[in-house]
């Protein structure tokens, strides 16, 4: 009896379960658009425009007519990179059971793979996004900072869903469940449907460890000590910030700030919350130029900022 050697296809739909179980990270990032590309047909390139959800402002009174323009801006999503662990099979490992192939050839693979993806992942994820919770330079041994992470969710719509989740190295989390052994409690919430690193849920999130969380020095020896902005952008994006006095190394791409008077906003009622507002530094200009994230709007239907500093004035900025 001859042998039935493994298919190119048995192996990719291996490739793509262990892919799965791997992905603690990646698998938990909004796929909504991936059906966008490569639909037969209607094929759209690399690049896949994605409208920002439109906004207004409330007109009070029931005699006078305000309308509003409807402007609908956008950002551009493009597959920009391809990764892949390359390999050669002869016939004698095609014929092996495909446990035993998996377990010799593809788990190694799909764990370089995997491991290497979601590290490139998060740390982009980490340089771009500019809420902060937490305190720079402490380690989090409780679920005070989760909390306080939570909140800035909240305070920024987004959905209350079962789609939140938190991610720490081991020894964080080793630390978070020492301190809190009451709140992750087994529960019928995990299942052999989740992927490998979920600890348990609690606080409205699912608590995943992963070994490549990335750390960034946030610069703390840094003195930023009076910026100015380049004026405002019309468009959601990035604006530039002139630090026209500042002493220590150079700021690091990634640095969370804020500016003194400037105030965060509620995103529908445009009311002003407690907190400064933050930002992050996306790139670099010059020495003394940096383009920042997000765009700082001072009035109309994205107004984001609020308070004495949302001007063209000099401004004191701390590194968080």
């Amino acid at each position: 009896m001859s042998n039935t050697l493994l298919t190119i296809d048995m192996i990719t739909r291996e490739c793509l379960r262990l892919a799965h179980e791997k992905a603690s990270f990646i698998g938990t990032i909004n796929r909504q658009f991936d059906d966008s590309f490569g639909d037969s047909g209607a094929k759209i390139g690399d690049t896949l425009r994605i409208r920002y959800p439109s906004q207004y402002t409330r007109r009070t009174g029931s005699r006078v007519m305000d309308v509003q323009d409807s402007v609908q801006i956008s950002t551009a999503l493009t597959v920009a990179t391809q990764d892949g662990v390359d390999m050669r099979f002869n016939s004698r490992e095609l014929a092996l059971d495909l446990d035993e192939f998996s377990q010799i050839h593809l788990e190694p693979a799909m764990a370089s793979l995997i491991s290497n993806i979601a590290a490139d992942v998060l740390r982009g994820c980490t340089v771009s996004t500019y809420n902060f919770a937490g305190t720079a330079g402490t380690s989090v041994s409780s679920l005070t900072a989760p909390g306080a992470g939570r909140t800035r969710l909240n305070q920024n719509l987004a959905p209350k869903d079962q789609n939140r989740r938190v991610q720490f190295d081991s020894g964080t989390m080793a630390s978070i469940v020492s301190g809190t052994a009451a709140y992750f409690n087994p529960s019928n919430a995990i299942s052999e449907q989740y992927r490998e690193g979920l600890v348990a849920r609690t606080a409205m999130a699912d608590y995943y460890e992963n070994e490549r969380v990335w750390a960034m020095p946030n610069a703390t020896s840094v003195t930023l000590s009076t910026a100015k902005m380049n004026g405002y952008v019309s468009t959601l994006g990035q604006t530039s910030l002139n630090i026209t006095t500042f002493t220590g190394p150079a700021v690091t791409v990634g640095q969370k700030f804020t500016m003194a008077s400037i105030f965060d906003v509620h995103p529908e009622t445009k009311q002003s919350y407690a907190q400064l507002k933050q930002f992050t530094v996306v790139s670099s200009v010059n020495v003394s130029t940096y383009l920042i994230s997000p765009g700082i709007f001072i009035s109309g239907a994205r107004q984001n900022v609020a308070g004495a500093g949302a001007t063209t004035s000099t401004q004191a900025i701390r590194p968080l």
